[in-house]
């Protein structure tokens, strides 16, 4: 999730050309109601700067929804020193698809990974 519309439609195409299906949404409260609507969320992409919420905030709004849910932030400026890498991978934007593939496979669990693969 991004709320600026370009980096969404990049970061779409990258996630569609890896084999995942991404729901774009601009806002952190968008993102926690899609949660609470019930949508299974194998992995949260997050921008850390939202005008809404933060995107930590909203990683433990979901965590608490669905606590299956992994997450991966990004941002255009350097993480804080209080955002640990070894709980949630960090993309620092601009990002190659392949730096993507790389954070979602240190975020998502194996077997999200196969269902995701398989369309499910």
């Amino acid at each position: 999730m991004d709320d600026d519309p370009n980096v969404r439609l990049v970061v779409d195409r990258q996630l569609d050309a890896l084999g995942w299906e991404a729901v774009p949404v601009d806002t952190g409260q968008e993102a926690i109601r899609v949660v609470e609507g019930g949508m299974i969320v194998d992995v949260l992409l997050t921008d850390l700067h939202l005008p809404d919420i933060d995107g930590v905030a909203v990683a433990r709004a979901v965590a608490g929804l669905s606590p299956a849910t992994r997450v991966a932030f990004m941002s255009g400026a350097a993480p804080s020193k209080s955002l640990d890498p070894r709980e949630a991978p960090f993309l620092l934007k601009p990002f190659s698809t392949r730096a993507l593939a790389n954070a979602l496979a240190g975020a998502v669990p194996v077997d999200a990974r196969d269902r995701t693969a398989r369309g499910g």
